[in-house]
């Protein structure tokens, strides 16, 4: 609940970045009819593979989870659990603030400027039951 709240701490979102928002959640179908987007995103990651996390597909690549939190936050619940190739390759989304995906032909390029809270277990559970 506290990360979901970060998103109402942050300022409203200008004019540009509502536009650049909608855009990627547009290009990721998400958005029905006249459906706008004014509010600053919250996504959440539990499980995700890397195409989920970073976008990709076919015809066209998607944009991932990294972009859809742009301008907003990104939860990562139980970060530990992450497979350590998707927790290194956050870097250079959160260094270059641009998700490249690359295909045969193209490359493209989705904005991914987002602030990232992660949460975690202090040790493994194995076993426990509560």
């Amino acid at each position: 609940m506290l990360a979901q709240a970060a998103t109402k701490l942050l300022p409203q979102l200008s004019q540009g970045g509502m536009l650049g928002v909608n855009k990627i959640y547009s290009a990721k179908g998400e958005l029905k009819g006249n459906e706008v987007i004014l509010d600053r995103p919250f996504q959440e990651v539990t499980k995700a593979t890397e195409a989920a996390l970073f976008g990709g597909g076919t015809r066209p690549p998607l944009p991932g989870l990294v972009s859809l939190a742009h301008t907003g936050v990104l939860l990562f619940d139980e970060i530990n659990l992450l497979p350590m190739n998707l927790i290194q390759g956050l870097r250079n989304s959160l260094n270059d603030r641009i998700q490249k995906i690359q295909r045969l032909n193209t490359i493209l390029e989705y904005p991914c400027n987002f602030i990232m809270i992660a949460a975690m277990n202090p040790c493994q559970m194995d076993g426990l039951v509560i």
